[in-house]
């Protein structure tokens, strides 16, 4: 099944954070039958025309008697009060198709409407068994056709029903070209538009090698090689469809011929063809042509139900024996709920439990364990808001309801999978009021399927972490060995993973690994096995409260203490920052270690660090051997004698250069430079080479792989347009990287741009200083840790990654990143999934800026947790200039020298909060109580306000601020506050105002559609002037789409934006971006709302104390609106509506919310 982390999507019904209450998704399964019973018992109700439906009749008939569906007649028996079934199912392609199930018979009639094959467009054409069609040998298929639409098929080899699968081809239309798919293995393309409306004829030829072509009239206008895959049992040849979810069918022209030849025709064959001269070549092994319209009967679709068909009408012939009692039509669903529901067993129980414990649990819990979202609805103990009975949850989990997004990836059967482990493991057991009964009438009323259909669950391919080649190290956090999370427990928090053996995939497809930990410079793991880690944590399988731990056999393991004694003193009591919970965090004091970086080249990947003053430089080397590892350790000169945690302490000591100490067996080093091979084999150390050799460190990594995308260029027909630099997805790329992109920035050259992600890549893309056009990708590092935010200074890119600030270089100039230096690794990193380190800023003066989530529903640990920090522009200190954070997602530097950050609603925040920071230091605090702070006092006046709250209904995740520049190209908006926000993928305008040293204000939508991407950062283009922006999906939000990149320009329209908004006694000022229709302004234009909130230590808050006030005045002088409100007072909550006219005579809706803290007088 195809699900993306999806660690805050609710599976069910969600109680709402605010006084509305939330319309509902589903509906009682009586509300889905509409009742055909008339005052004429003898009859039915006239109904527009239906399709694929059931019927529903009970009644008393003296005699047979005919129903009639279309003209065509189906006799039913006499009898008292009897019940009979029908379904009615006609389908695009297919003849009508009527099954009838009548009280008393326990047969199911099968009935096939004689001379009703209707086709879609102008296809009639009955699929054809793919056995007679082989395309996985030499084969070459023709179409001739006429058409004006950018997409369609013409033919294919494909499931008969369901959805696109491996094995399946497909010769279609795709932009307006030529194109040939082969599911999941690749597509090729031909240059040039059909989509002309003259005639083309289209060939495509397969070798027995696997090479294909593709010709357009005669011509070669694509190719490659080995594209294929063996046909799949099953498939049929389509003319004009593929599947319902792929290709799309042949809705615009006309398909005339159909031509199919069982092996490889030459050029000069198909050159011939194009000339209409096909006589002339052999017969074709299939040949098929477009019939008259006498034999082509086209019908309308008709939309009614789940899937769309060809419409009846249901009558009675007359007769007067007949009394209808029960008449009533139901739409057909893709599966038959009844019969699921009734097979509900020990499997399906297991089944849901399987989907429960992978997904649901991480937001809704369990009886023992609450879930990470805690208005999720807790099944053991909640009542249902979206109904309660089997139906009403499948639709709400079909649907969505209020926050909660549809799960379109479960079919019809793993819905009640999961439907039935809830009602058994929670409800039965904990919560019986929820429960509702099953009884027969409640299965017969439940929808049936259409046969036709075979609802297929996705096959469970490898989730996209586990197809990516993250490259052969991958920075992260590591549970070295199992055991409770106590002052014992071994994990490697910034940890470095590397892959031992050699081969291609990256260091998921290894079989050995190491691992250090650079915040104490040891060795933490040699391991081996079949599987890299466990694969839990946020970032991977999308789960809350879990981390990554390796498995597999454990070669050789060290604990959780220095891996160097210190170099003065020579004592392992290491010199950390000590968490509430007692365990140490965060690196040693840098005269003891400083982790400088990693190369990587074609000799593997090198670590170099610092023991106080000398330079420690190692690697591992590849070795044929299983079970034998070699560690190279390069020692530089140095004044002290210095000693090397190497492995579990041992009886017999290798030689005299080892002692035992602080539990482990240590390795001396006089002060000297030397080079040292250590040979572990089997866990053990046994040998012990003194090597002259010294390590090299060669770049010379593999060139980066070129991958092109094409600008989209946007909707110009409003006041912005967003054009879509489209990313190289992961079916796209050949890292099948998943391209969560979190950050980026500006080469000076205008061209290019560096991108990351949050799966650890940075790419380069150039071309961006196009308005349309191809774009050229490089990813160029790899293996970063969880980077939200990237900076490029004198042309070194810097990412904020988890566990440090890392300065990327390319040495030899071949665009690969061969050094990632560690500029600073201060982080103080737990395992904890909610710490994110985001967002990457600079000053004038070159200092750093990021910002550091706290835990989620949990206590802080260390004082990094929810705070805003600073990191000195050579890296050496950090200092924290704001705490009391709880989501702070990236900074945003003010002119001033302030600071904007956002946060996230949850415990102690009511709602979402932009907080306008003046950089302090620790005692000014935003009122998270769960992050680290001196200040504990849980008073409202003990923190500092924010600019604004945020209902979560408006902006439900904002990440970033930034100011539009002066002189950028936005017109009226050039200087104005943005913010961005992940969680509806939306941008907003920040008007506010400064009283005193405090700023309040809100937010108001720019008019734009929704971005398919969450928006994380922007920035302005030094050379266009214009908005660039990227996003993600990866934790609660309602824009799913993996990553993106945009463009958003203003052009030369009214935006009507707010551009500030002022508070005083009784009046509030708006001034707007745009010139407004004076006559439009007046009080009843205008609707103003407040409300209260309470900040507990609970999650979010309610709105409480809703009420309106009036507007008694609204003047216009210029620009500016005052609008007079006698019941103005200080709120924490607040909404103006607006509904003007420009001067252009456009209307426009725009509404904002905002905060007031204080009204000068």
């Amino acid at each position: 099944m195809k699900n993306g982390p999806l660690m805050a999507l609710a599976l069910l019904s969600l109680t709402s954070l605010t006084a509305q209450v939330l319309p509902p998704t589903s509906v009682p399964v009586n509300k889905t039958k509409t009742p055909l019973l008339t005052k004429q018992l003898d009859q039915l109700a006239q109904h527009d025309l239906q399709a694929n439906f059931r019927l529903f009749l009970k009644y008393s008939a003296k005699s047979d008697f005919i129903v009639k569906f279309g003209d065509h007649p189906i006799k039913v028996p006499a009898g008292e009060k009897v019940t009979t079934d029908f379904t009615f199912e006609h389908l695009p392609n297919s003849s009508a198709l009527i099954h009838l199930s009548t009280s008393g018979d326990p047969t199911t009639k099968r009935i096939e409407v004689p001379g009703s094959l209707a086709s879609d467009g102008n296809i009639a054409f009955k699929p054809r068994p793919g056995k007679d069609f082989p395309m996985d040998k030499a084969f070459t298929l023709m179409a001739r056709f006429t058409t004006t639409t950018e997409k369609g098929t013409l033919v294919a080899l494909a499931p008969a029903n369901g959805k696109w699968e491996r094995g399946g081809k497909t010769l279609f239309i795709q932009d307006g070209r030529l194109s040939y798919d082969v599911g999941w293995e690749g597509m090729v393309q031909g240059e040039g538009l059909v989509n002309d409306g003259k005639e083309h004829l289209a060939a495509l030829v397969g070798d027995h090698e696997g090479n294909v072509t593709l010709y357009l009239d005669g011509k070669k206008v694509a190719g490659a090689d080995d594209l294929t895959s063996k046909d799949k049992e099953g498939h049929t040849l389509k003319v004009g469809s593929t599947t319902k979810d792929f290709g799309g069918d042949f809705e615009d022209g006309s398909i005339e011929q159909v031509l199919f030849w069982k092996r490889s025709l030459s050029e000069k064959e198909i050159s011939t063809a194009a000339r209409k001269k096909i006589d002339e070549l052999n017969t074709p092994d299939f040949h098929w042509k477009k019939p008259g319209d006498s034999t082509n009967n086209q019908l309308n679709l008709v939309e009614t139900g789940t899937h769309p068909g060809y419409g009846t009408i249901v009558s009675l012939e007359k007769n007067k024996g007949i009394t209808i009692h029960e008449a009533w039509m139901q739409p057909l669903e893709t599966s038959d709920h009844r019969e699921i529901v009734r097979a509900w067993d020990k499997n399906s129980l297991k089944r849901g439990q399987e989907i429960y414990n992978q997904l649901c649990i991480t937001c809704h819990g369990s009886d023992k364990k609450e879930g990470s979202i805690p208005i999720a609805l807790k099944f053991h103990e909640g009542k249902f808001k979206n109904g309660h009975d089997p139906f009403r949850m499948y639709q709400t989990i079909t649907k969505g309801y209020g926050m909660m997004m549809p799960m379109p990836q479960f079919s019809t059967r793993q819905k009640y999978d999961v439907i039935h482990y809830i009602r058994q493991e929670y409800l039965k057991k904990h919560n019986p009021s929820q429960l509702s009964k099953i009884e027969d009438s409640y299965l017969d009323n439940l929808p049936r399927g259409i046969s036709q259909l075979d609802e297929k669950e996705s096959k469970k391919t490898p989730p996209p972490y586990k197809m990516m080649d993250f490259g052969n190290h991958l920075f992260w956090t590591y549970q070295i060995e199992p055991g409770p999370l106590d002052t014992n427990v071994n994990i490697a928090q910034k940890g470095l993973a590397i892959r031992l053996d050699p081969g291609l995939g990256g260091i998921s497809k290894g079989n050995s690994w190491a691992i250090y930990d650079h915040d104490t410079m040891r060795l933490a793991a040699i391991y081996t096995g079949d599987q890299f880690v466990n694969w839990k944590g946020i970032a991977f399988d999308g789960s809350h409260g879990t981390h990554t731990s390796i498995v597999g056999e454990r070669i050789l393991t060290n604990p959780d203490r220095p891996g160097w004694a210190h170099p003065e003193t020579g004592s392992w009591t290491p010199i950390r920052v000590k968490g509430k919970d007692g365990r140490l965090f965060g690196p040693l004091p840098k005269d003891w270690v400083t982790f400088k970086g990693i190369f990587l080249g074609k000799s593997g990947t090198a670590i170099q660090y610092l023991v106080g003053e000398t330079v420690i430089t190692e690697t591992f080397l590849n070795t044929p051997d299983k079970g034998v590892f070699h560690r190279l350790i390069q020692v530089g000169a140095g004044k002290l004698k210095l000693k090397m945690r190497v492995g579990k302490a041992t009886e017999k000591l290798p030689n005299k250069n080892y002692v035992i100490e602080d539990g482990s067996l240590c390795r001396i080093f006089e002060p000297s430079s030397q080079a040292l091979l250590l040979h572990t084999i089997d866990g053990k150390i046994i040998e012990e080479n003194s090597s002259s050799a010294h390590l090299r460190k060669e770049p010379g990594l593999p060139a980066p792989t070129t991958v092109t995308t094409q600008i989209q260029r946007g909707d110009e027909s409003g006041p912005f347009a967003v054009d879509t630099l489209t990313v190289p997805v992961a079916n796209l790329n050949p890292h099948q990287s998943w391209m969560r992109t979190s950050g980026f920035d500006f080469y000076p050259d205008g061209k290019r741009a560096a991108v990351c992600t949050w799966m650890g890549d940075v790419w380069i893309v150039e071309g961006i200083d196009q308005l349309e056009g191809t774009l050229t990708w490089k990813r160029i590092c790899s293996g970063l840790f969880q980077p939200l935010g990237l900076k490029i200074i004198d042309d070194k890119i810097h990412v904020t990654c988890r566990d440090q600030l890392a300065k990327l270089h390319d040495t030899n100039g071949d665009e690969t990143i061969d050094f990632i230096e560690c500029l600073n690794n201060d982080h103080q990193v737990t395992e904890h999934f909610h710490e994110f380190a985001m967002g990457l800023q600079t000053d004038d003066k070159g200092n750093f800026y990021y910002a550091k989530s706290a835990r989620h529903a949990k206590d802080s640990l260390v004082p990094h947790h929810g705070t805003l920090l600073r990191v000195s522009s050579d890296g050496s200190k950090t200092d924290i200039l704001a705490t009391g954070f709880r989501a702070a997602n990236g900074v945003c530097l003010n002119p001033d020298g302030t600071f904007i950050v956002t946060d996230q609603e949850g415990h102690w925040n009511p709602k979402n909060r932009i907080n306008w920071v003046s950089g302090e230091g620790p005692n000014e605090f935003f009122g998270n109580i769960y992050g680290y702070s001196p200040v504990t006092e849980t008073a409202d006046s003990a923190m500092k306000n924010p600019l604004c709250w945020i209902t979560n209904q408006f902006d439900r995740s904002p990440s970033e601020l930034l100011w539009v520049p002066k002189d950028a190209k936005w017109g009226s908006l050039n200087g104005q506050l943005l913010n961005l926000s992940y969680g509806y993928g939306k941008i907003y305008v920040v008007p506010h105002e400064k009283i005193g040293n405090h700023r309040q204000g809100g937010l108001c939508e720019i008019p734009l559609k929704q971005f398919p991407t969450g928006i994380m950062r922007g920035r302005f283009h030094p050379g266009d002037g214009q908005l660039y922006g990227c996003g993600m999906f990866a934790w609660a939000g309602t824009q799913r789409k993996a990553g993106g990149f945009y463009r958003i320009r203003k052009l030369d329209k009214p935006a009507n934006l707010p551009t500030q908004i002022e508070a005083s006694k009784n009046t509030v000022t708006l001034t707007l971006s745009d010139e407004v229709d004076e006559n439009s302004v007046k009080p009843d234009s205008f609707c103003i709302k407040a409300w209260d909130l309470k900040r507990t230590k609970n999650y979010g808050s309610k709105h409480f104390n809703e009420r309106e006030w009036e507007i008694s005045s609204a003047t216009i002088n210029g620009k500016k609106i005052t609008l007079t409100v006698p019941d103005l007072e200080p709120t924490w909550g607040m909404s103006i509506d607006l509904k003007l006219t420009d001067r252009s005579g456009q209307a426009y809706q725009r509404l904002i919310h905002n905060s007031i803290f204080e009204l000068p007088q």
